[in-house]
């Protein structure tokens, strides 16, 4: 399982629970930095023929995007004889929710993403409501103002996955 796996098992759920809605259910956001500055960022889904898309659109009731925090990995030691240790991939992820107020609240949408992530290998961790202070981490030395009609979060969730201990073969790096 890799990011793109978690990331569509999330997101099917949720489509499949927001059908006929007018909303934006993203993947994988990247960040996107302003030419000639490397302070002044923004996240964007990247789509392979290079076109962007960016954070809160006015033209849908409600959104959200993923993000990649962190990896991290270790190692599994069973206990007792004969057993061996396995390597276990956490992956540290957000998602970034936002909607206006008129349709739905943030802890609506906060709870609909909850009932979307699966039970097995997947926990919530936190989320936060501050929406400066997620606004501020999302980007980067560009002021921005959320009205007073919408709302921003990030919900943190972790997921832990067995590595495989084999050799990869190259076409499983790089797309084909």
């Amino acid at each position: 399982m890799n990011t793109t796996d978690i990331v569509n098992v999330i997101n099917a759920a949720m489509r499949a629970k927001c059908d006929g809605l007018n909303c934006r259910i993203r993947g994988l956001a990247k960040a996107v930095f302003v030419m000639d500055s490397e302070e002044t960022g923004f996240p964007a889904i990247v789509t392979a023929d290079n076109d962007r898309y960016v954070f809160i659109d006015d033209d849908y009731i409600f959104g959200t995007y993923h993000r990649l925090n962190a990896k991290t990995y270790s190692h599994d030691f069973k206990s007792g004889y004969g057993d061996s240790s396995k390597t276990i991939c956490t992956f540290d992820m957000s998602i970034v929710g936002w909607g206006f107020i008129k349709h739905l609240s943030a802890e609506a949408l906060e709870a609909l993403i909850i009932s979307c992530i699966p039970k097995k290998d997947y926990q919530v961790v936190k989320t936060d409501f501050d929406a400066k202070r997620v606004s501020q981490g999302e980007l980067s030395g560009i002021p921005y103002f959320i009205p007073e009609d919408a709302f921003l979060f990030r919900l943190n969730y972790t997921v832990k996955v067995p590595v495989k201990n084999e050799c990869i073969e190259l076409d499983e790096i790089f797309n084909q």
